[in-house]
């Protein structure tokens, strides 16, 4: 998580951070939570439900 903040910081986009793309994998979920968590710490609103995109190709490519 801290290096995906100082990437964050570094160009100066935490606060316009919207969507995360993930596949299915349960470690995501784990991700999902973390970020929810560091962004409110810095008064940034992000909601994991709202803010995540399922990377649909992989899931096709897993039920194929």
């Amino acid at each position: 998580m801290q290096e995906l903040f100082k990437i964050l910081n570094t160009y100066d986009i935490k606060n316009k951070l919207f969507n995360v793309v993930i596949d299915n994998a349960s470690n995501n979920n784990t991700l999902k939570k973390k970020l929810k968590k560091a962004l409110n710490r810095r008064d940034i609103s992000w909601d994991k439900a709202q803010n995540s995109i399922s990377y649909l190709t992989h899931i096709i490519n897993l039920m194929t």
